[in-house]
């Protein structure tokens, strides 16, 4: 079954595990299917989830992930621009030489086309030099561009939030999508007592797409089987926290036994009282956590009191900016005896409480500058790691440890206990403990060799994956086409849609076969001028339109649209199937777009590209060692026929 719905995704995963009765649900991020931004949503166990709402085009979350991009960070790192915000709070006068990144609001609608162009080719429509180097990201200038896109984001989502409350009545929130990990955007909209409840999905990104997706599956399933439904609640313990993976620890013990590491029996008390003495444990426990946060199960464990621990923390282990802050995991039972917030219950790391003054006085790790914390709260049954900060508890008076994911910066956290034992040598941590295993670093005769050791062992299992991953891709497509036509067929296709789909309709359209008729005006910019202007010299055919009003690209054109205009606009198109904005604008009506909310934009020049060498772009992006011969990856009649055709 193929659920065509990015958001709808999001929505199951948000609204379901909530164990609510009835909510609203806000799905925001970069981008959905179908150009969507942020799409609101009604659900009940009784009916199900419906839409309400769906912006498309521009919106926050893109806008946020392009001001990321300026400030020198990599895709995906939108939480360092949130970790940097707070330090640009001082510098109002660095706004005179930036652009102002407010939204044009109009009720559900908040857009940023004159700010950028959207999906899929996004740019910023205003002038900012990108960060030129990492120590250039704390000036003024660019620690107040991390402020005020921080700040226009708190503003969007509360605006929604409020908009959500009148107009549905709904008392309840449910909030997915990868701008639902903006933790201080949550903590907000949570103080601003709009709903009784809200609850946010701890694995919004996309990475959470697939557990919805899965249960859309599951229920159209059920619809065709005849069954009357999913009882989703019943299952709600199994959307959380962790997954209680069992590993083999055996081939962990056959390295360290190899190398004459002494290990030791995992015992609580030996943990805490490590940590109480300023050791940096790396903490490997039973599974894997759902979403991007370490939940003390693949987690580097420290300290909160020293003042210096922050500091040993990011030269000793993470390697990272300074002014990322360090999360605290802490006994739920304490909670209100160090931070404020509405409720005491956080179990995933969504929300950036307040700190109170017990908090900086012994947690200062901890505390960020901005006096906030994205705190973990644990009861018991989150396992071992809940008896550990019992027993650190009893050793230093402080019901707190700083958690913080189990790798080091700029990679994932680690998966297997193998991976846990590299992580630990290449990081210089104290102390190792996975599962019912520890060892001391030092303990070690040569870490280099127990590295080697270890890193050759996560080398033969990633060769082993990919190629398992590669064959039961192949094994759908085998029957009709081999490895050759396979990679061709997919790589032409997505030149074609990349760089001439778009170029060939609208030359359909306006010289060929298709000329639009009955539209008094052509409204269009310089950009698309030209284009058109050489595809009449190439048809030599005049453009078909006697009047061409040109406009700025975005939302603000939209009341200037004459009517019976054809509108050959990127942005403006998708602004007008936006129910709300044709509300505002009535002459819209008689109006038509080129573009659809899946179009690429029309490139004004093409680009030929070497086949040979989009193949090895797609080796690239395996995540193997590059230094190998991908052919090495393969045996048999696959490795023969791709090394043949294109190696």
């Amino acid at each position: 079954y193929f659920a065509d719905s990015h958001h709808l995704a999001h929505a199951y995963t948000a609204f379901y595990p909530s164990g609510f009765e009835d909510a609203a649900v806000l799905a925001i991020d970069g981008l959905g299917s179908e150009q969507d931004t942020h799409t609101i949503f009604l659900a009940n166990l009784t009916d199900g989830i419906q839409k309400v709402y769906s912006q498309k085009g521009t919106g926050i979350g893109q806008l946020y992930s392009l001001i990321t991009e300026r400030l020198g960070f990599e895709d995906g790192e939108e939480g360092k621009t949130m970790g940097l915000a707070p330090y640009g709070e001082a510098h109002i006068e660095a706004d005179q030489f930036l652009p102002d990144l407010s939204g044009t609001y109009q009720g559900y609608c908040v857009d940023y086309s004159h700010l950028m162009q959207r999906q899929p080719t996004p740019r910023l429509r205003v002038d900012i030099e990108k960060c030129p180097s990492k120590s250039d990201v704390y000036s003024p200038r660019y620690a107040r561009l991390a402020y005020n896109v921080q700040q226009e984001l708190e503003h969007c989502l509360l605006h929604l939030s409020q908009e959500i409350r009148t107009r549905t009545g709904a008392q309840r929130l449910c909030i997915a999508g990868g701008v639902g990990l903006n933790c201080v955007a949550n903590e907000i909209i949570r103080r601003a007592g709009l709903f009784e409840e809200v609850f946010v999905q701890p694995s919004s990104g996309d990475s959470g797409i697939a557990l919805g997706l899965a249960m859309v599956g599951i229920e159209e399933a059920a619809r065709r089987s005849g069954r009357q439904g999913i009882d989703w609640r019943s299952n709600q313990k199994t959307f959380w926290t962790y997954a209680h993976i069992k590993f083999d620890n055996s081939e962990l013990r056959n390295i360290l036994a190899a190398q004459n590491v002494p290990c030791h029996p995992a015992e609580t008390h030996v943990i805490a009282q490590a940590l109480a003495e300023g050791h940096v444990v790396a903490y490997y426990e039973g599974g894997w956590e759902f979403g991007p946060r370490a939940l003390g199960h693949r987690s580097f464990l420290a300290d909160p009191r020293p003042q210096c621990m922050k500091a040993t923390l990011n030269s000793k282990i993470k390697h990272r900016e300074p002014y990322r802050p360090f999360a605290p995991i802490m006994l739920v039972e304490y909670f209100t005896d160090y931070f404020d917030s509405p409720v005491t219950w956080h179990p995933h790391m969504l929300y950036a409480v307040g700190c109170r003054e017990r908090a900086q006085r012994e947690a200062q790790t901890i505390v960020h500058v901005d006096n906030t914390a994205r705190v973990q709260t644990c009861a018991p049954e989150a396992g071992r790691i809940y008896d550990v900060i019992v027993a650190f508890r009893e050793l230093s008076g402080v019901p707190i440890l700083v958690n913080t994911s189990l790798n080091d910066n700029d990679e994932p956290v680690v998966m297997t206990p193998i991976d846990a034992l590299s992580c630990f040598l290449r990081t210089n941590a104290d102390m190792l403990v996975v599962d019912d295993v520890m060892i001391r670093r030092s303990e070690i005769c040569s870490t280099d060799v127990l590295l080697a050791t270890a890193e050759t062992w996560q080398r033969e299992q990633l060769r082993e994956r990919t190629d398992r991953a590669l064959r039961t891709l192949l094994d759908f497509s085998t029957g009709v086409e081999d490895m050759n036509g396979f990679l061709t067929r997919n790589l032409l296709s997505s030149l074609y849609a990349r760089f001439n789909e778009s170029a060939d309709r609208l030359a359909r359209i306006f010289f060929v076969d298709e000329s639009p008729s009955g539209f008094a005006c052509l409204v269009t910019d310089t950009y698309h001028l030209d284009i058109i202007r050489r595809m009449a010299i190439y048809y030599k055919k005049p453009i078909p339109f006697s009047e061409i009003q040109l406009m700025d690209d975005q939302w603000a054109s939209l009341g200037s649209v004459p009517e019976n205009s054809y509108v050959l606009l990127y942005n403006l198109s998708i602004c007008m199937c936006d129910a709300e904005a044709c509300m505002a604008h009535p002459t819209l009506a008689s109006c038509l777009s080129f573009y659809h909310s899946s179009d690429r934009l029309v490139l004004m020049h093409g680009k030929d590209t070497d086949l040979d060498e989009l193949v090895a772009e797609v080796i690239d992006t395996y995540e193997v060692n590059t230094s190998r011969n991908i052919g090495e990856l393969f045996s048999g009649v696959i490795a023969q026929e791709f090394t043949r055709t294109y190696l």
